[in-house]
C-alpha cells in the first residue's frame, strides 16, 4: 500500500488529486494539507487533515506527496518532501 500525502486542496486537490488517489487500487490517501479551511475533512472524514508541511510530513509512512499547490509554491514543497525522503508528484 502506498500512503499518499495530498498537499493543497483547491480545486486541483478537491476534484482531481484526491478522487484519483482514492480511486487506484493499492494506494492510500492518508494526509491532507489545508492550511485554513475544512473542506478536506468534510469531504473526507477518514483521512487526516494537517496544517502544515511539517505535521504531514511527520508521519513517515507517507512515502508519496502529491503537490496541488499554485505553481509559485511547487519547488520548495517538492524539495522539502525530497529532503524528507519522499517521492513527489
Amino acid at each position: 500500500m502506498v500512503r499518499v500525502g495530498l498537499i493543497g486542496f483547491g480545486l486541483a486537490g478537491q476534484a482531481f488529486h484526491a478522487p484519483v488517489i482514492r480511486g487506484v487500487a493499492g494506494m492510500e490517501l492518508a494526509c491532507i494539507l489545508e492550511r485554513h479551511s475544512s473542506k478536506a475533512k468534510e469531504r473526507y472524514p477518514a483521512v487526516r487533515l494537517a496544517r502544515s508541511l511539517d505535521e504531514l510530513l511527520a508521519d513517515e509512512t507517507i512515502s508519496l506527496c502529491v503537490i496541488a499547490t499554485p505553481n509559485d509554491s511547487h519547488f520548495s514543497y517538492a524539495k522539502a518532501c525530497l529532503d524528507a525522503g519522499r517521492h513527489v508528484v
